[in-house]
């Protein structure tokens, strides 16, 4: 584990949607001009007004997707509820891999699995 603390306010854009299709719904961000963090996979926190939520964080390109450009996306490890208009805070607390292009989603999908698993134990670590 490669332990870290960068924390940012965040804007939620619209997504895709291709995460809510493969059941693992994110959260799409504006990508703050002040994130200097290399592309990857992170552990982290999104801040909610007074709550705070575990959350598998993506950095960099989809490369799965033939997209070169970076996006900024999160997937919460519990159920939330985040009202509109509610500031938010995005905390990278460890980075966890590389972005990577894998054979199949079906691939992709299983990976994402380990990583939440792993982001998991980290973060009750905590």
């Amino acid at each position: 584990m490669n332990p870290i603390n960068v924390t940012l306010p965040v804007t939620v854009v619209k997504g895709k949607g291709r995460g809510k299709k493969m059941g693992i719904p994110t959260l799409n961000f504006a990508i703050p001009k002040t994130l200097k963090l290399p592309h990857g996979v992170y552990a982290g926190w999104l801040i909610a007004g007074k709550y705070k939520y575990q959350a598998a964080i993506h950095f960099g390109p989809r490369p799965q997707f033939n997209e070169t450009d970076p996006s900024l996306e999160a997937y919460l490890l519990q159920n939330a509820i985040i009202p509109q208009n509610t500031e938010l805070q995005l905390t990278f607390s460890a980075f966890i891999r590389n972005v990577q292009k894998f054979p199949s989603v079906s691939e992709m999908l299983k990976r994402i699995a380990v990583d939440v698993k792993e982001i998991n134990k980290i973060l009750l670590q905590l």
